[in-house]
């Protein structure tokens, strides 16, 4: 599953390869259930793609796991807020739900900014570093 997931994030990254959002699903999705935050991942790419209504079932998905890490549910949090404020995703506007995600986000107790990127490749054997 590692190197699955590694090749998943090389090529959603680009790192050694060039970017292919395609092939990255690819790998992903065969190990979505490898670790809790894939389906994070899987999430940002559909929502990158013109908010694509799949970035809320892979988002939701994470959010059910019991060890997502703090900063990655707080952002998921807020990219689903925007979904219901503004109509994207597939969503239809609902300001509540939106006030309410936004709020849920906010109760997050995040001591220190985690960047999201190195954290993820952390998960892996991939040295970005020479």
């Amino acid at each position: 599953f590692d190197k699955k997931y590694g090749l998943g994030l090389c090529y959603y990254y680009g790192y050694g390869v060039q970017s292919d959002i395609h092939s990255a699903l690819f790998y992903l999705k065969d190990v979505e259930d490898w670790h809790a935050e894939v389906p994070y991942i899987i999430g940002n790419i559909y929502y990158a793609d013109n908010q694509n209504p799949n970035a809320v079932l892979y988002y939701e998905k994470a959010l059910k796991r019991a060890t997502l890490n703090k900063s990655i549910r707080y952002s998921i949090l807020i990219n689903l807020s925007d979904c219901y404020r503004y109509g994207k995703c597939g969503l239809s506007v609902n300001i509540s739900e939106a006030d309410r995600l936004q709020q849920e986000a906010k109760s997050i107790n995040i001591t220190s900014a985690l960047n999201i990127n190195e954290y993820l490749i952390s998960l892996t054997q991939i040295s970005l570093y020479p």
